[in-house]
């Protein structure tokens, strides 16, 4: 179930899985290399694996020289992917396991009145008038 509450992943992320920061750093390599084809499927790669840590270089690459290029459009569709996945709200950290008659203690109970009862509570018949 935390994988449904996540966000979604690439197939590409999780075929890596355990060598992701080796795989990232690579391709931010390869971004920053003169290899043109290679740069912007890096900068793809990238993006699949919502990469953050390699926006700075996506940004940077995505203005270079002011001149929109293929891989200046690669990495600014790179940087759309990344920022929409970090947008995306992450799966809760398991609580603490409780007690399960202590569990009762956190659920909301009704508003009482200083005297104990429920008499300062609106009643259907009180807002019709």
């Amino acid at each position: 179930t935390a994988r449904a509450c996540g966000p979604p992943r690439s197939a590409l992320a999780v075929r890596i899985g355990e060598y992701r920061d080796e795989v990232v750093e690579a391709l931010m390599e390869v971004a920053a290399g003169f290899d043109l084809d290679a740069r912007i499927g890096a900068a793809q790669a990238l993006g699949l694996l919502g990469a953050r840590e390699a926006l700075p270089l996506l940004r940077d690459s995505s203005f270079s020289m002011g001149v929109r290029t293929r891989f200046s459009e690669a990495c600014k569709e790179a940087i759309r992917r990344i920022e929409a996945q970090a947008s995306l709200p992450r799966a809760a950290t398991s609580a603490p396991a409780t007690d399960p008659e202590s569990a009762s203690d956190t659920l909301p109970r009704p508003a009482e009145s200083a005297g104990g009862g429920t008499d300062t509570l609106p009643h259907p018949a009180d807002e019709e008038g």
